[in-house]
This record gives C-alpha cells, sequence and structure tokens, in this order.
C-alpha cells in the first residue's frame, strides 16, 4: 500500500521503529478515550464497575492494586517478595505468591515514583498501548497490509471482554491478555524464519504469563496443540520440510523448554499453597459462571461478553461479496479457532450441550472443571475475531471491487463509530478514603499487634478486599484476607469469633485474642447486617474487653484490653 506524505512524515513513516512508538501512542490515546475521565484523576481515583459512582469494593480490583502494591512494599521494605506478609496473620503464616504479576509488578514499581493509585491506573492505559501494538503487529505480519493491523489492534485493545476484565471485575486477566498477541507473532516469526530467537521470545511470554494468568497460560498450549500440525501443513514444499528438520526440531526444543519451565513453576506453585487440595466443580455451578448466547450481542452485561457490531459486520459483508472460498489457510485456521473458543465460552449454557465441544473437555482435559474456565476462554474469541477482521479488512477492496484509495478511506471512516461502539467512557470513577483517622492511629501506633477487622467473613467473599485496600495504609497484619484457598487455622478461627459480628465478644474470644496477638478491633459499620448496626454497635461500645479509641465515616476502632484490673473495673 503506496501512501503520499511529506518528506518529513515519510521519514518517521520509513523509520520501523519510530512507527511503531506512533501506533503504540494511538493505542495509549484510545485508552485514555476508553477509561475517560480516569486520567484527569489519575492519582486518586478507581475505576470501579459500571453500577454507580461510588467505588464498588465488592470486585477483585483493590486485591489487584493490593498485589502490586506488595511487591513494591516487599521490595523496598525488607520482606520476602515471595510471600504476602499482611494477610492472614495468623501465628505467623505467610501466604506463598511467587512471582505473581512480573514483569508487570516492576513497571508499577517503576511508575509509583508518581503514586500508587497514578501507578495502577497508568497500567490500565498501558495495558492498552501493548495490546493493541501486539495485535497490530501480528494482523500486519499475517496480512503485510498495515490498515488491517491497526483495526485489529483496535478491537483487541479495546474489546469489552478485556477491558471488563480490568474495569470491571478487577482481574490480572486483563491486563495479562496483552501478551497473547505477542506469543503468536513471534510464533509466526520462528516458523516462517526457523527463528530460535524469535521462538525464544515466544516462550519468554509464555513463561511471564504463567507466573500469574494460569487459564490463559492453558489456553496457549492447548492452541500451541493444535498451531504446530497447522503450520508444518501449510509446509506445501516437502522437501523445504526435509532440509530444514534440525532447524525446525531446534525451535520445538526451545519451545518445550519453556513450556516446561512454564509447567514446572506451576507445580512449583502448587505445591507451596492450598491449591492441590481443589477438586473441581460441578457442572450446576459453571453454569452459573459461563454466558448465554445472547451475551456475545449485548453491552453492559455481567463479565462484558460483547462481540461488537462492526466486526462481525466486516467479515459477513467480506464473505458474501467474495465469489471464491478463500485460499488462505489462516483464515480457515482462525475461523476454527473462533468457533471453537465460542463453544467453549458457552460451556454448560451451549445450546445443545450434550454436543458440546465442552463436556468432552470438562470429561477427558484438566482444569475444565474450574468454575471460570468456560469465561474466561473468552478471551481466545477475542483473538480470532480480531486476526479474522483484519483478513476481512484486507480483502475488502479486492472481494468489493471498490478502488484502493476509497477502500481505505471507508476503512479509517469505521473507525469512530467502533470505537464508540466498544468504549466505556464515560466512567463511573470512585474514591476511596485515603486519610481515615482509624488508619492514620493504627498506622502510627507502635504496637506490632494484629488487627481483627469486624465483620470477620468467608475468605473468599469479595468485601475482603476493602480490608486489602486499607493494609497499604497502616502496614500492619490482619487477621483477615481474601483467597479462594485460604489457611485452615483462619476458617477455624472464623467459626469461633463468628458471634463477634454481632457485638458478642465472650472470655474465650477475649482470651483467643490475645493467643492470636490482636490489638485491634476495627468494624466497618457499613459492612454490618443493617437491622442489627445499632444493637451490635452498643455492644461493642459496652464491651469488658474492648476500649473505644476512634470513628470515622462509618469504621470504629477499638482497642483490645489486656489489663486484667481494667477489664473487672
Amino acid at each position: 500500500m503506496q501512501l503520499n506524505l511529506k518528506p518529513g512524515i515519510k521519514k518517521i513513516y520509513e523509520n520501523r521503529y519510530c512507527y511503531l512508538c506512533l501506533i503504540f501512542v494511538f493505542f495509549i490515546l484510545l485508552g485514555l478515550l476508553d477509561t475517560y475521565p480516569l486520567f484527569l484523576h489519575i492519582t486518586d481515583y478507581f475505576p470501579p464497575n459500571h453500577i454507580g459512582n461510588e467505588l464498588n469494593s465488592y470486585c477483585d480490583t483493590l486485591q489487584t492494586y493490593y498485589y502490586f502494591w506488595l511487591f513494591k512494599d516487599n521490595l523496598l521494605h525488607g520482606g520476602n517478595i515471595f510471600y504476602n506478609r499482611y494477610e492472614f496473620s495468623i501465628d505467623g503464616y505467610k501466604e506463598y505468591r511467587g512471582l505473581w504479576g512480573f514483569p508487570l509488578t516492576i513497571l508499577f514499581l517503576i511508575l509509583s515514583s508518581f503514586g500508587d493509585i497514578f501507578a495502577y491506573n497508568a497500567l490500565i492505559i498501558l495495558s492498552f498501548g501493548f495490546s493493541g501494538l501486539g495485535m497490530y503487529l501480528l494482523v500486519e505480519y499475517l496480512t503485510k497490509d498495515k490498515y488491517s493491523g491497526l483495526i485489529s489492534g483496535i478491537i483487541y485493545s479495546m474489546a469489552p471482554f478485556r477491558v471488563g476484565e480490568i474495569l470491571i471485575l478487577g482481574h490480572i486477566g486483563g491486563f495479562f491478555a496483552l501478551f497473547l498477541p505477542f506469543i503468536i507473532y513471534f510464533y509466526e516469526r520462528a516458523f516462517t524464519k526457523k527463528s530460535l530467537t524469535d521462538m525464544m521470545f515466544a516462550g519468554m511470554c509464555i513463561l511471564t504469563v504463567a507466573f500469574t494468568e494460569w487459564h490463559i497460560t492453558y489456553y496457549i498450549f492447548l492452541f500451541t496443540l493444535i498451531y504446530i500440525p497447522f503450520k508444518l501443513l501449510m509446509q506445501t514444499n516437502k522437501d523445504d520440510l526435509t532440509k530444514n528438520i534440525s532447524k525446525y526440531l531446534k525451535i520445538f526444543s526451545v519451545l518445550l523448554i519453556f513450556i516446561s519451565l512454564s509447567i514446572g513453576y506451576i507445580m512449583h506453585y502448587k505445591s507451596q499453597s492450598r491449591l492441590n487440595e481443589f477438586e473441581g466443580w460441578d457442572l450446576n455451578a459453571i453454569c452459573c459462571y459461563s454466558p448465554h448466547p445472547f451475551y456475545f450481542f449485548i453491552r453492559h452485561q455481567l463479565n462484558e461478553f460483547y462481540l461488537g457490531i462492526f466486526p462481525i459486520v466486516i467479515i459477513i459483508a467480506t464473505l458474501i461479496q467474495t465469489k471464491r472460498i478463500p485460499k488462505n489457510l489462516h483464515v480457515w485456521f482462525y475461523t476454527l479457532i473462533f468457533f471453537g473458543s465460542v463453544i467453549l465460552t458457552l460451556g454448560p449454557n451451549f445450546p445443545l450441550p450434550n454436543l458440546s465441544l465442552y463436556m468432552l473437555f470438562y470429561k477427558f482435559l484438566p482444569f475444565f472443571d474450574h468454575f471460570r474456565s468456560p469465561a474466561r476462554i473468552a478471551i481466545m474469541v477475542v483473538l480470532s475475531l480480531a486476526i479474522l477482521t483484519g483478513f476481512a479488512i484486507n480483502r475488502f477492496p479486492t472481494a468489493s471491487g471498490i478502488p484502493r484509495k476509497i477502500a481505505n478511506i471507508i476503512i479509517i471512516a469505521l473507525i469512530l463509530p467502533m470505537v464508540a461502539d466498544y468504549t466505556f467512557a464515560p466512567l463511573n470513577i470512585g474514591q476511596l478514603d485515603e486519610n481515615n483517622e482509624v488508619y492514620r492511629i493504627v498506622k502510627e501506633s507502635k504496637s506490632d499487634s494484629k488487627i481483627l477487622e469486624i465483620p470477620i467473613i468467608s475468605a473468599d467473599w469479595p468485601g475482603n478486599s476493602i480490608y486489602e485496600y486499607y493494609i497499604t495504609l497502616h502496614k500492619k497484619g490482619i487477621i483477615n484476607g481474601y483467597s479462594p484457598f485460604p489457611p485452615r487455622k483462619y476458617v477455624e478461627l472464623k467459626e469461633k469469633f463468628k458471634s463477634i459480628n454481632f457485638g458478642e465478644l465472650n472470655e474465650s474470644q477475649y482470651e483467643l485474642m490475645k493467643e492470636k496477638d490482636i490489638g485491634f478491633v476495627i468494624v466497618h459499620g457499613r459492612m454490618l447486617e443493617y437491622r442489627n448496626f445499632n444493637t451490635s454497635m452498643n455492644k461493642f461500645i459496652e464491651s469488658p474487653y474492648l476500649e473505644f479509641i476512634k470513628n470515622d465515616k462509618d469504621i470504629w476502632l477499638f482497642k483490645v484490653k489486656y489489663d486484667e484490673e481494667t477489664i473487672k473495673n
């Protein structure tokens, strides 16, 4: 595709690195637009879900933020970077976190020079740049067309599912989805150029994802099992295949090394945590977390599975206008990936469940009995849709018979409505209290005693994430924690302390508090049952075992009395 450009602009355009920097900046601008007005309050506001202006603490946004902060805190203040030293602080227990978030944790550390909240929000914006650039490189490489790469990059970077994973659910998967197009891009280069270096880059990306996002890692493994035979079958020149067999074996060896390292790390992590106790979920439970078919066509529903109007229209219109069956095998391959991923994403909710590919995977493949396994495969739907749209854009001028220049104008004109169809803007953003007096007092306390946050609830309940946020303010160990796999001691302690949620604290519980070195009890009034709030608070205030210190904005601070004479009086 030839462009008539001014000499200065042409020089930038022809400089590959400068041009890719401009592409990266373009996707960053899309990120600023999609999350507007977040960048106007980037140092003190969080992106909540779409239910209201107030920050929703019942999602994983605060947990993801906490884990990024935890790496920084451990690194700068003498903690072990592999462990969570603040949550479930019972009898010296420390939760193993491994290399969670790496290398984004390094980027967070650098960006936190401007503030921790700034660093988290900046990572959100940067995820648009990296995911868009990765898809651009992949599709441009496959189609040899910059316009196709640009449109595909927009679709992937702004896909409601990927962005919704970050903005609505607060899941780290939305960040690490940026590695997927880079992995396939390096795959393509490795097999086309028979390059060990490119396969090494692909392997490094796989290992990086394995540190944090096991769903995506597993899907990469499955994709690779299909992709490698496909690439070998594409070698129409059998003599060339035989001639370069040693090069292919070296490429496979490099890939196998990194896959082995990834599996080895995952097995090591499981041995250090309680994940080995997980036994899977039944189909009824998985149904609750799997989308229904119509979710793909509706905006602003749970988990944001919306695919968009324009990619589907572009693909269908191109197919209708194409008189011949596409000879490009990549089109057929990614069409197979697209429909296969759609079926797997629907899981047990597929219209014909007995004929569903998911049921076969559920019975015979590991990890498909996890409750979020079907829904998370949607990232492969988005990936293949973006690639197929790129091929459709590339074929559009030929298929429609429209001159290339006019076709390019039409393609550029599609960008604005497509962005408008995908965007989350104007985004409701929320702010947490960074200057709460209760936590200021706790932070300034010289005591190393533990904190018990009330209500003490099931560890897998998202409401615990607000406790994680407050850890970033006071930096002291808490009894509570947020994890689907809490230590047994927490489960036992929660049962023994159950009545405290209603303000009822007896002598045996008080002795247990002293045994576990609990020095502060912090009551979150907003999280208590409304009908019992006044009664519960009166019981806390009148308790002979607690000393009321301060309340600020529905948060009440009590100090555990360790003086027996004071208790008697």
